[in-house]
C-alpha cells in the first residue's frame, strides 16, 4: 500500500562501532560536529565518530498519481509530481508530505483558482479538462461545488447542499424531482414526478450565471408545475 504521508518505510539505520559510523547504501545521515556544522553523508560510507553526532535522514516518496508538498523554512513551497522523492533536511525543510493528485476522466473537468503573484494581485481562474492527472501548484486550489441533491428520504425531493463535489460531469444526464402538494383547479392534491434532462456544455457561462444550476432547475420546474 501507499506509505502514510509518503514516508519511506524501508529505512536502514546506520551502525556504530567504537571509532566509526557506517551509513548503508541508499541511505543518508546528517553528521553534526562539535561546532554545530551539519554535513550530509550519503551511503555507502564509513566515517570517524569522533566529535560527531549522527541522525538518519527521512526519505519521502511520491509514486505516479501522487505528489510531494515540500514546505521550506523561508516560506517557499514546491509541489513535486510523482514519481519523485525528497530527503528531509531540517536546515532547509519545514515539512514534506505526499498527497494524491486529482484524476480527471474523459468528459470531466475541474475549476482551478490561483493567486497571482504580487501584493494585492487578483485571483485567476482556469478550467482543466480530462483525461488528465492534475497536480495543483503552490497557491492553487479547486472550486468546491455545493448543489441541490436528493433529500435521502425515499422521495425525489431536492434539498440544498446535498451534492458537494469538485469534478464537473460533461455528459448528458437526467434526474427525478417530486413536486409535492400541487392542487388542481378542483382542489385535488397531487405529487407530480418530473424527469429533467440536462447537459453541461459551457462551464464558464455556468460559473458566471449561477452557483447552483440544479437548484435553478428545481425552482423553475416547480414554479411551472404549480402554475
Amino acid at each position: 500500500g501507499r506509505p502514510a504521508g509518503g514516508l519511506d518505510p524501508q529505512q536502514q539505520r546506520g551502525t556504530a562501532s567504537m571509532f566509526f559510523y557506517t551509513v548503508p547504501e541508499g541511505q543518508r545521515v546528517l553528521a553534526t560536529d562539535q561546532n554545530g556544522k551539519i554535513e550530509v553523508i550519503e551511503g555507502p560510507a564509513r566515517v570517524l565518530r569522533w566529535g560527531k553526532r549522527f541522525q538518519p535522514m527521512k526519505h519521502y516518496v511520491a509514486h505516479p498519481g501522487d505528489f510531494l508538498v515540500v514546505r521550506f523554512r523561508d516560506g517557499r513551497q514546491e509541489h513535486l509530481a510523482g514519481p519523485a522523492h525528497c530527503w528531509f533536511d531540517p536546515r532547509t525543510h519545514l515539512s514534506v508530505e505526499a498527497e494524491e493528485a486529482v484524476q480527471i476522466a474523459d468528459k470531466e473537468a475541474v475549476v482551478v483558482y490561483a493567486e497571482a503573484a504580487g501584493e494585492g494581485a487578483s485571483v485567476n481562474r482556469r478550467i482543466v479538462r480530462g483525461p488528465a492527472t492534475f497536480v495543483p501548484g503552490p497557491g492553487e486550489w479547486l472550486h468546491t461545488f455545493s448543489w441541490h441533491g436528493p433529500a435521502g428520504d425515499g422521495t425525489y425531493r431536492k434539498v440544498p447542499n446535498a451534492l458537494i463535489f469538485q469534478k464537473l460531469w460533461q455528459m448528458p444526464d437526467q434526474m427525478y424531482h417530486d413536486v409535492e402538494e400541487v392542487r388542481t383547479a378542483d382542489d385535488a392534491q397531487l405529487t407530480i414526478r418530473l424527469m429533467i434532462f440536462f447537459e453541461l456544455r459551457d462551464i464558464e457561462r455556468m460559473l458566471e450565471s449561477t452557483h447552483d444550476p440544479i437548484g435553478d432547475f428545481v425552482n423553475a420546474a416547480t414554479s411551472d408545475v404549480v402554475e
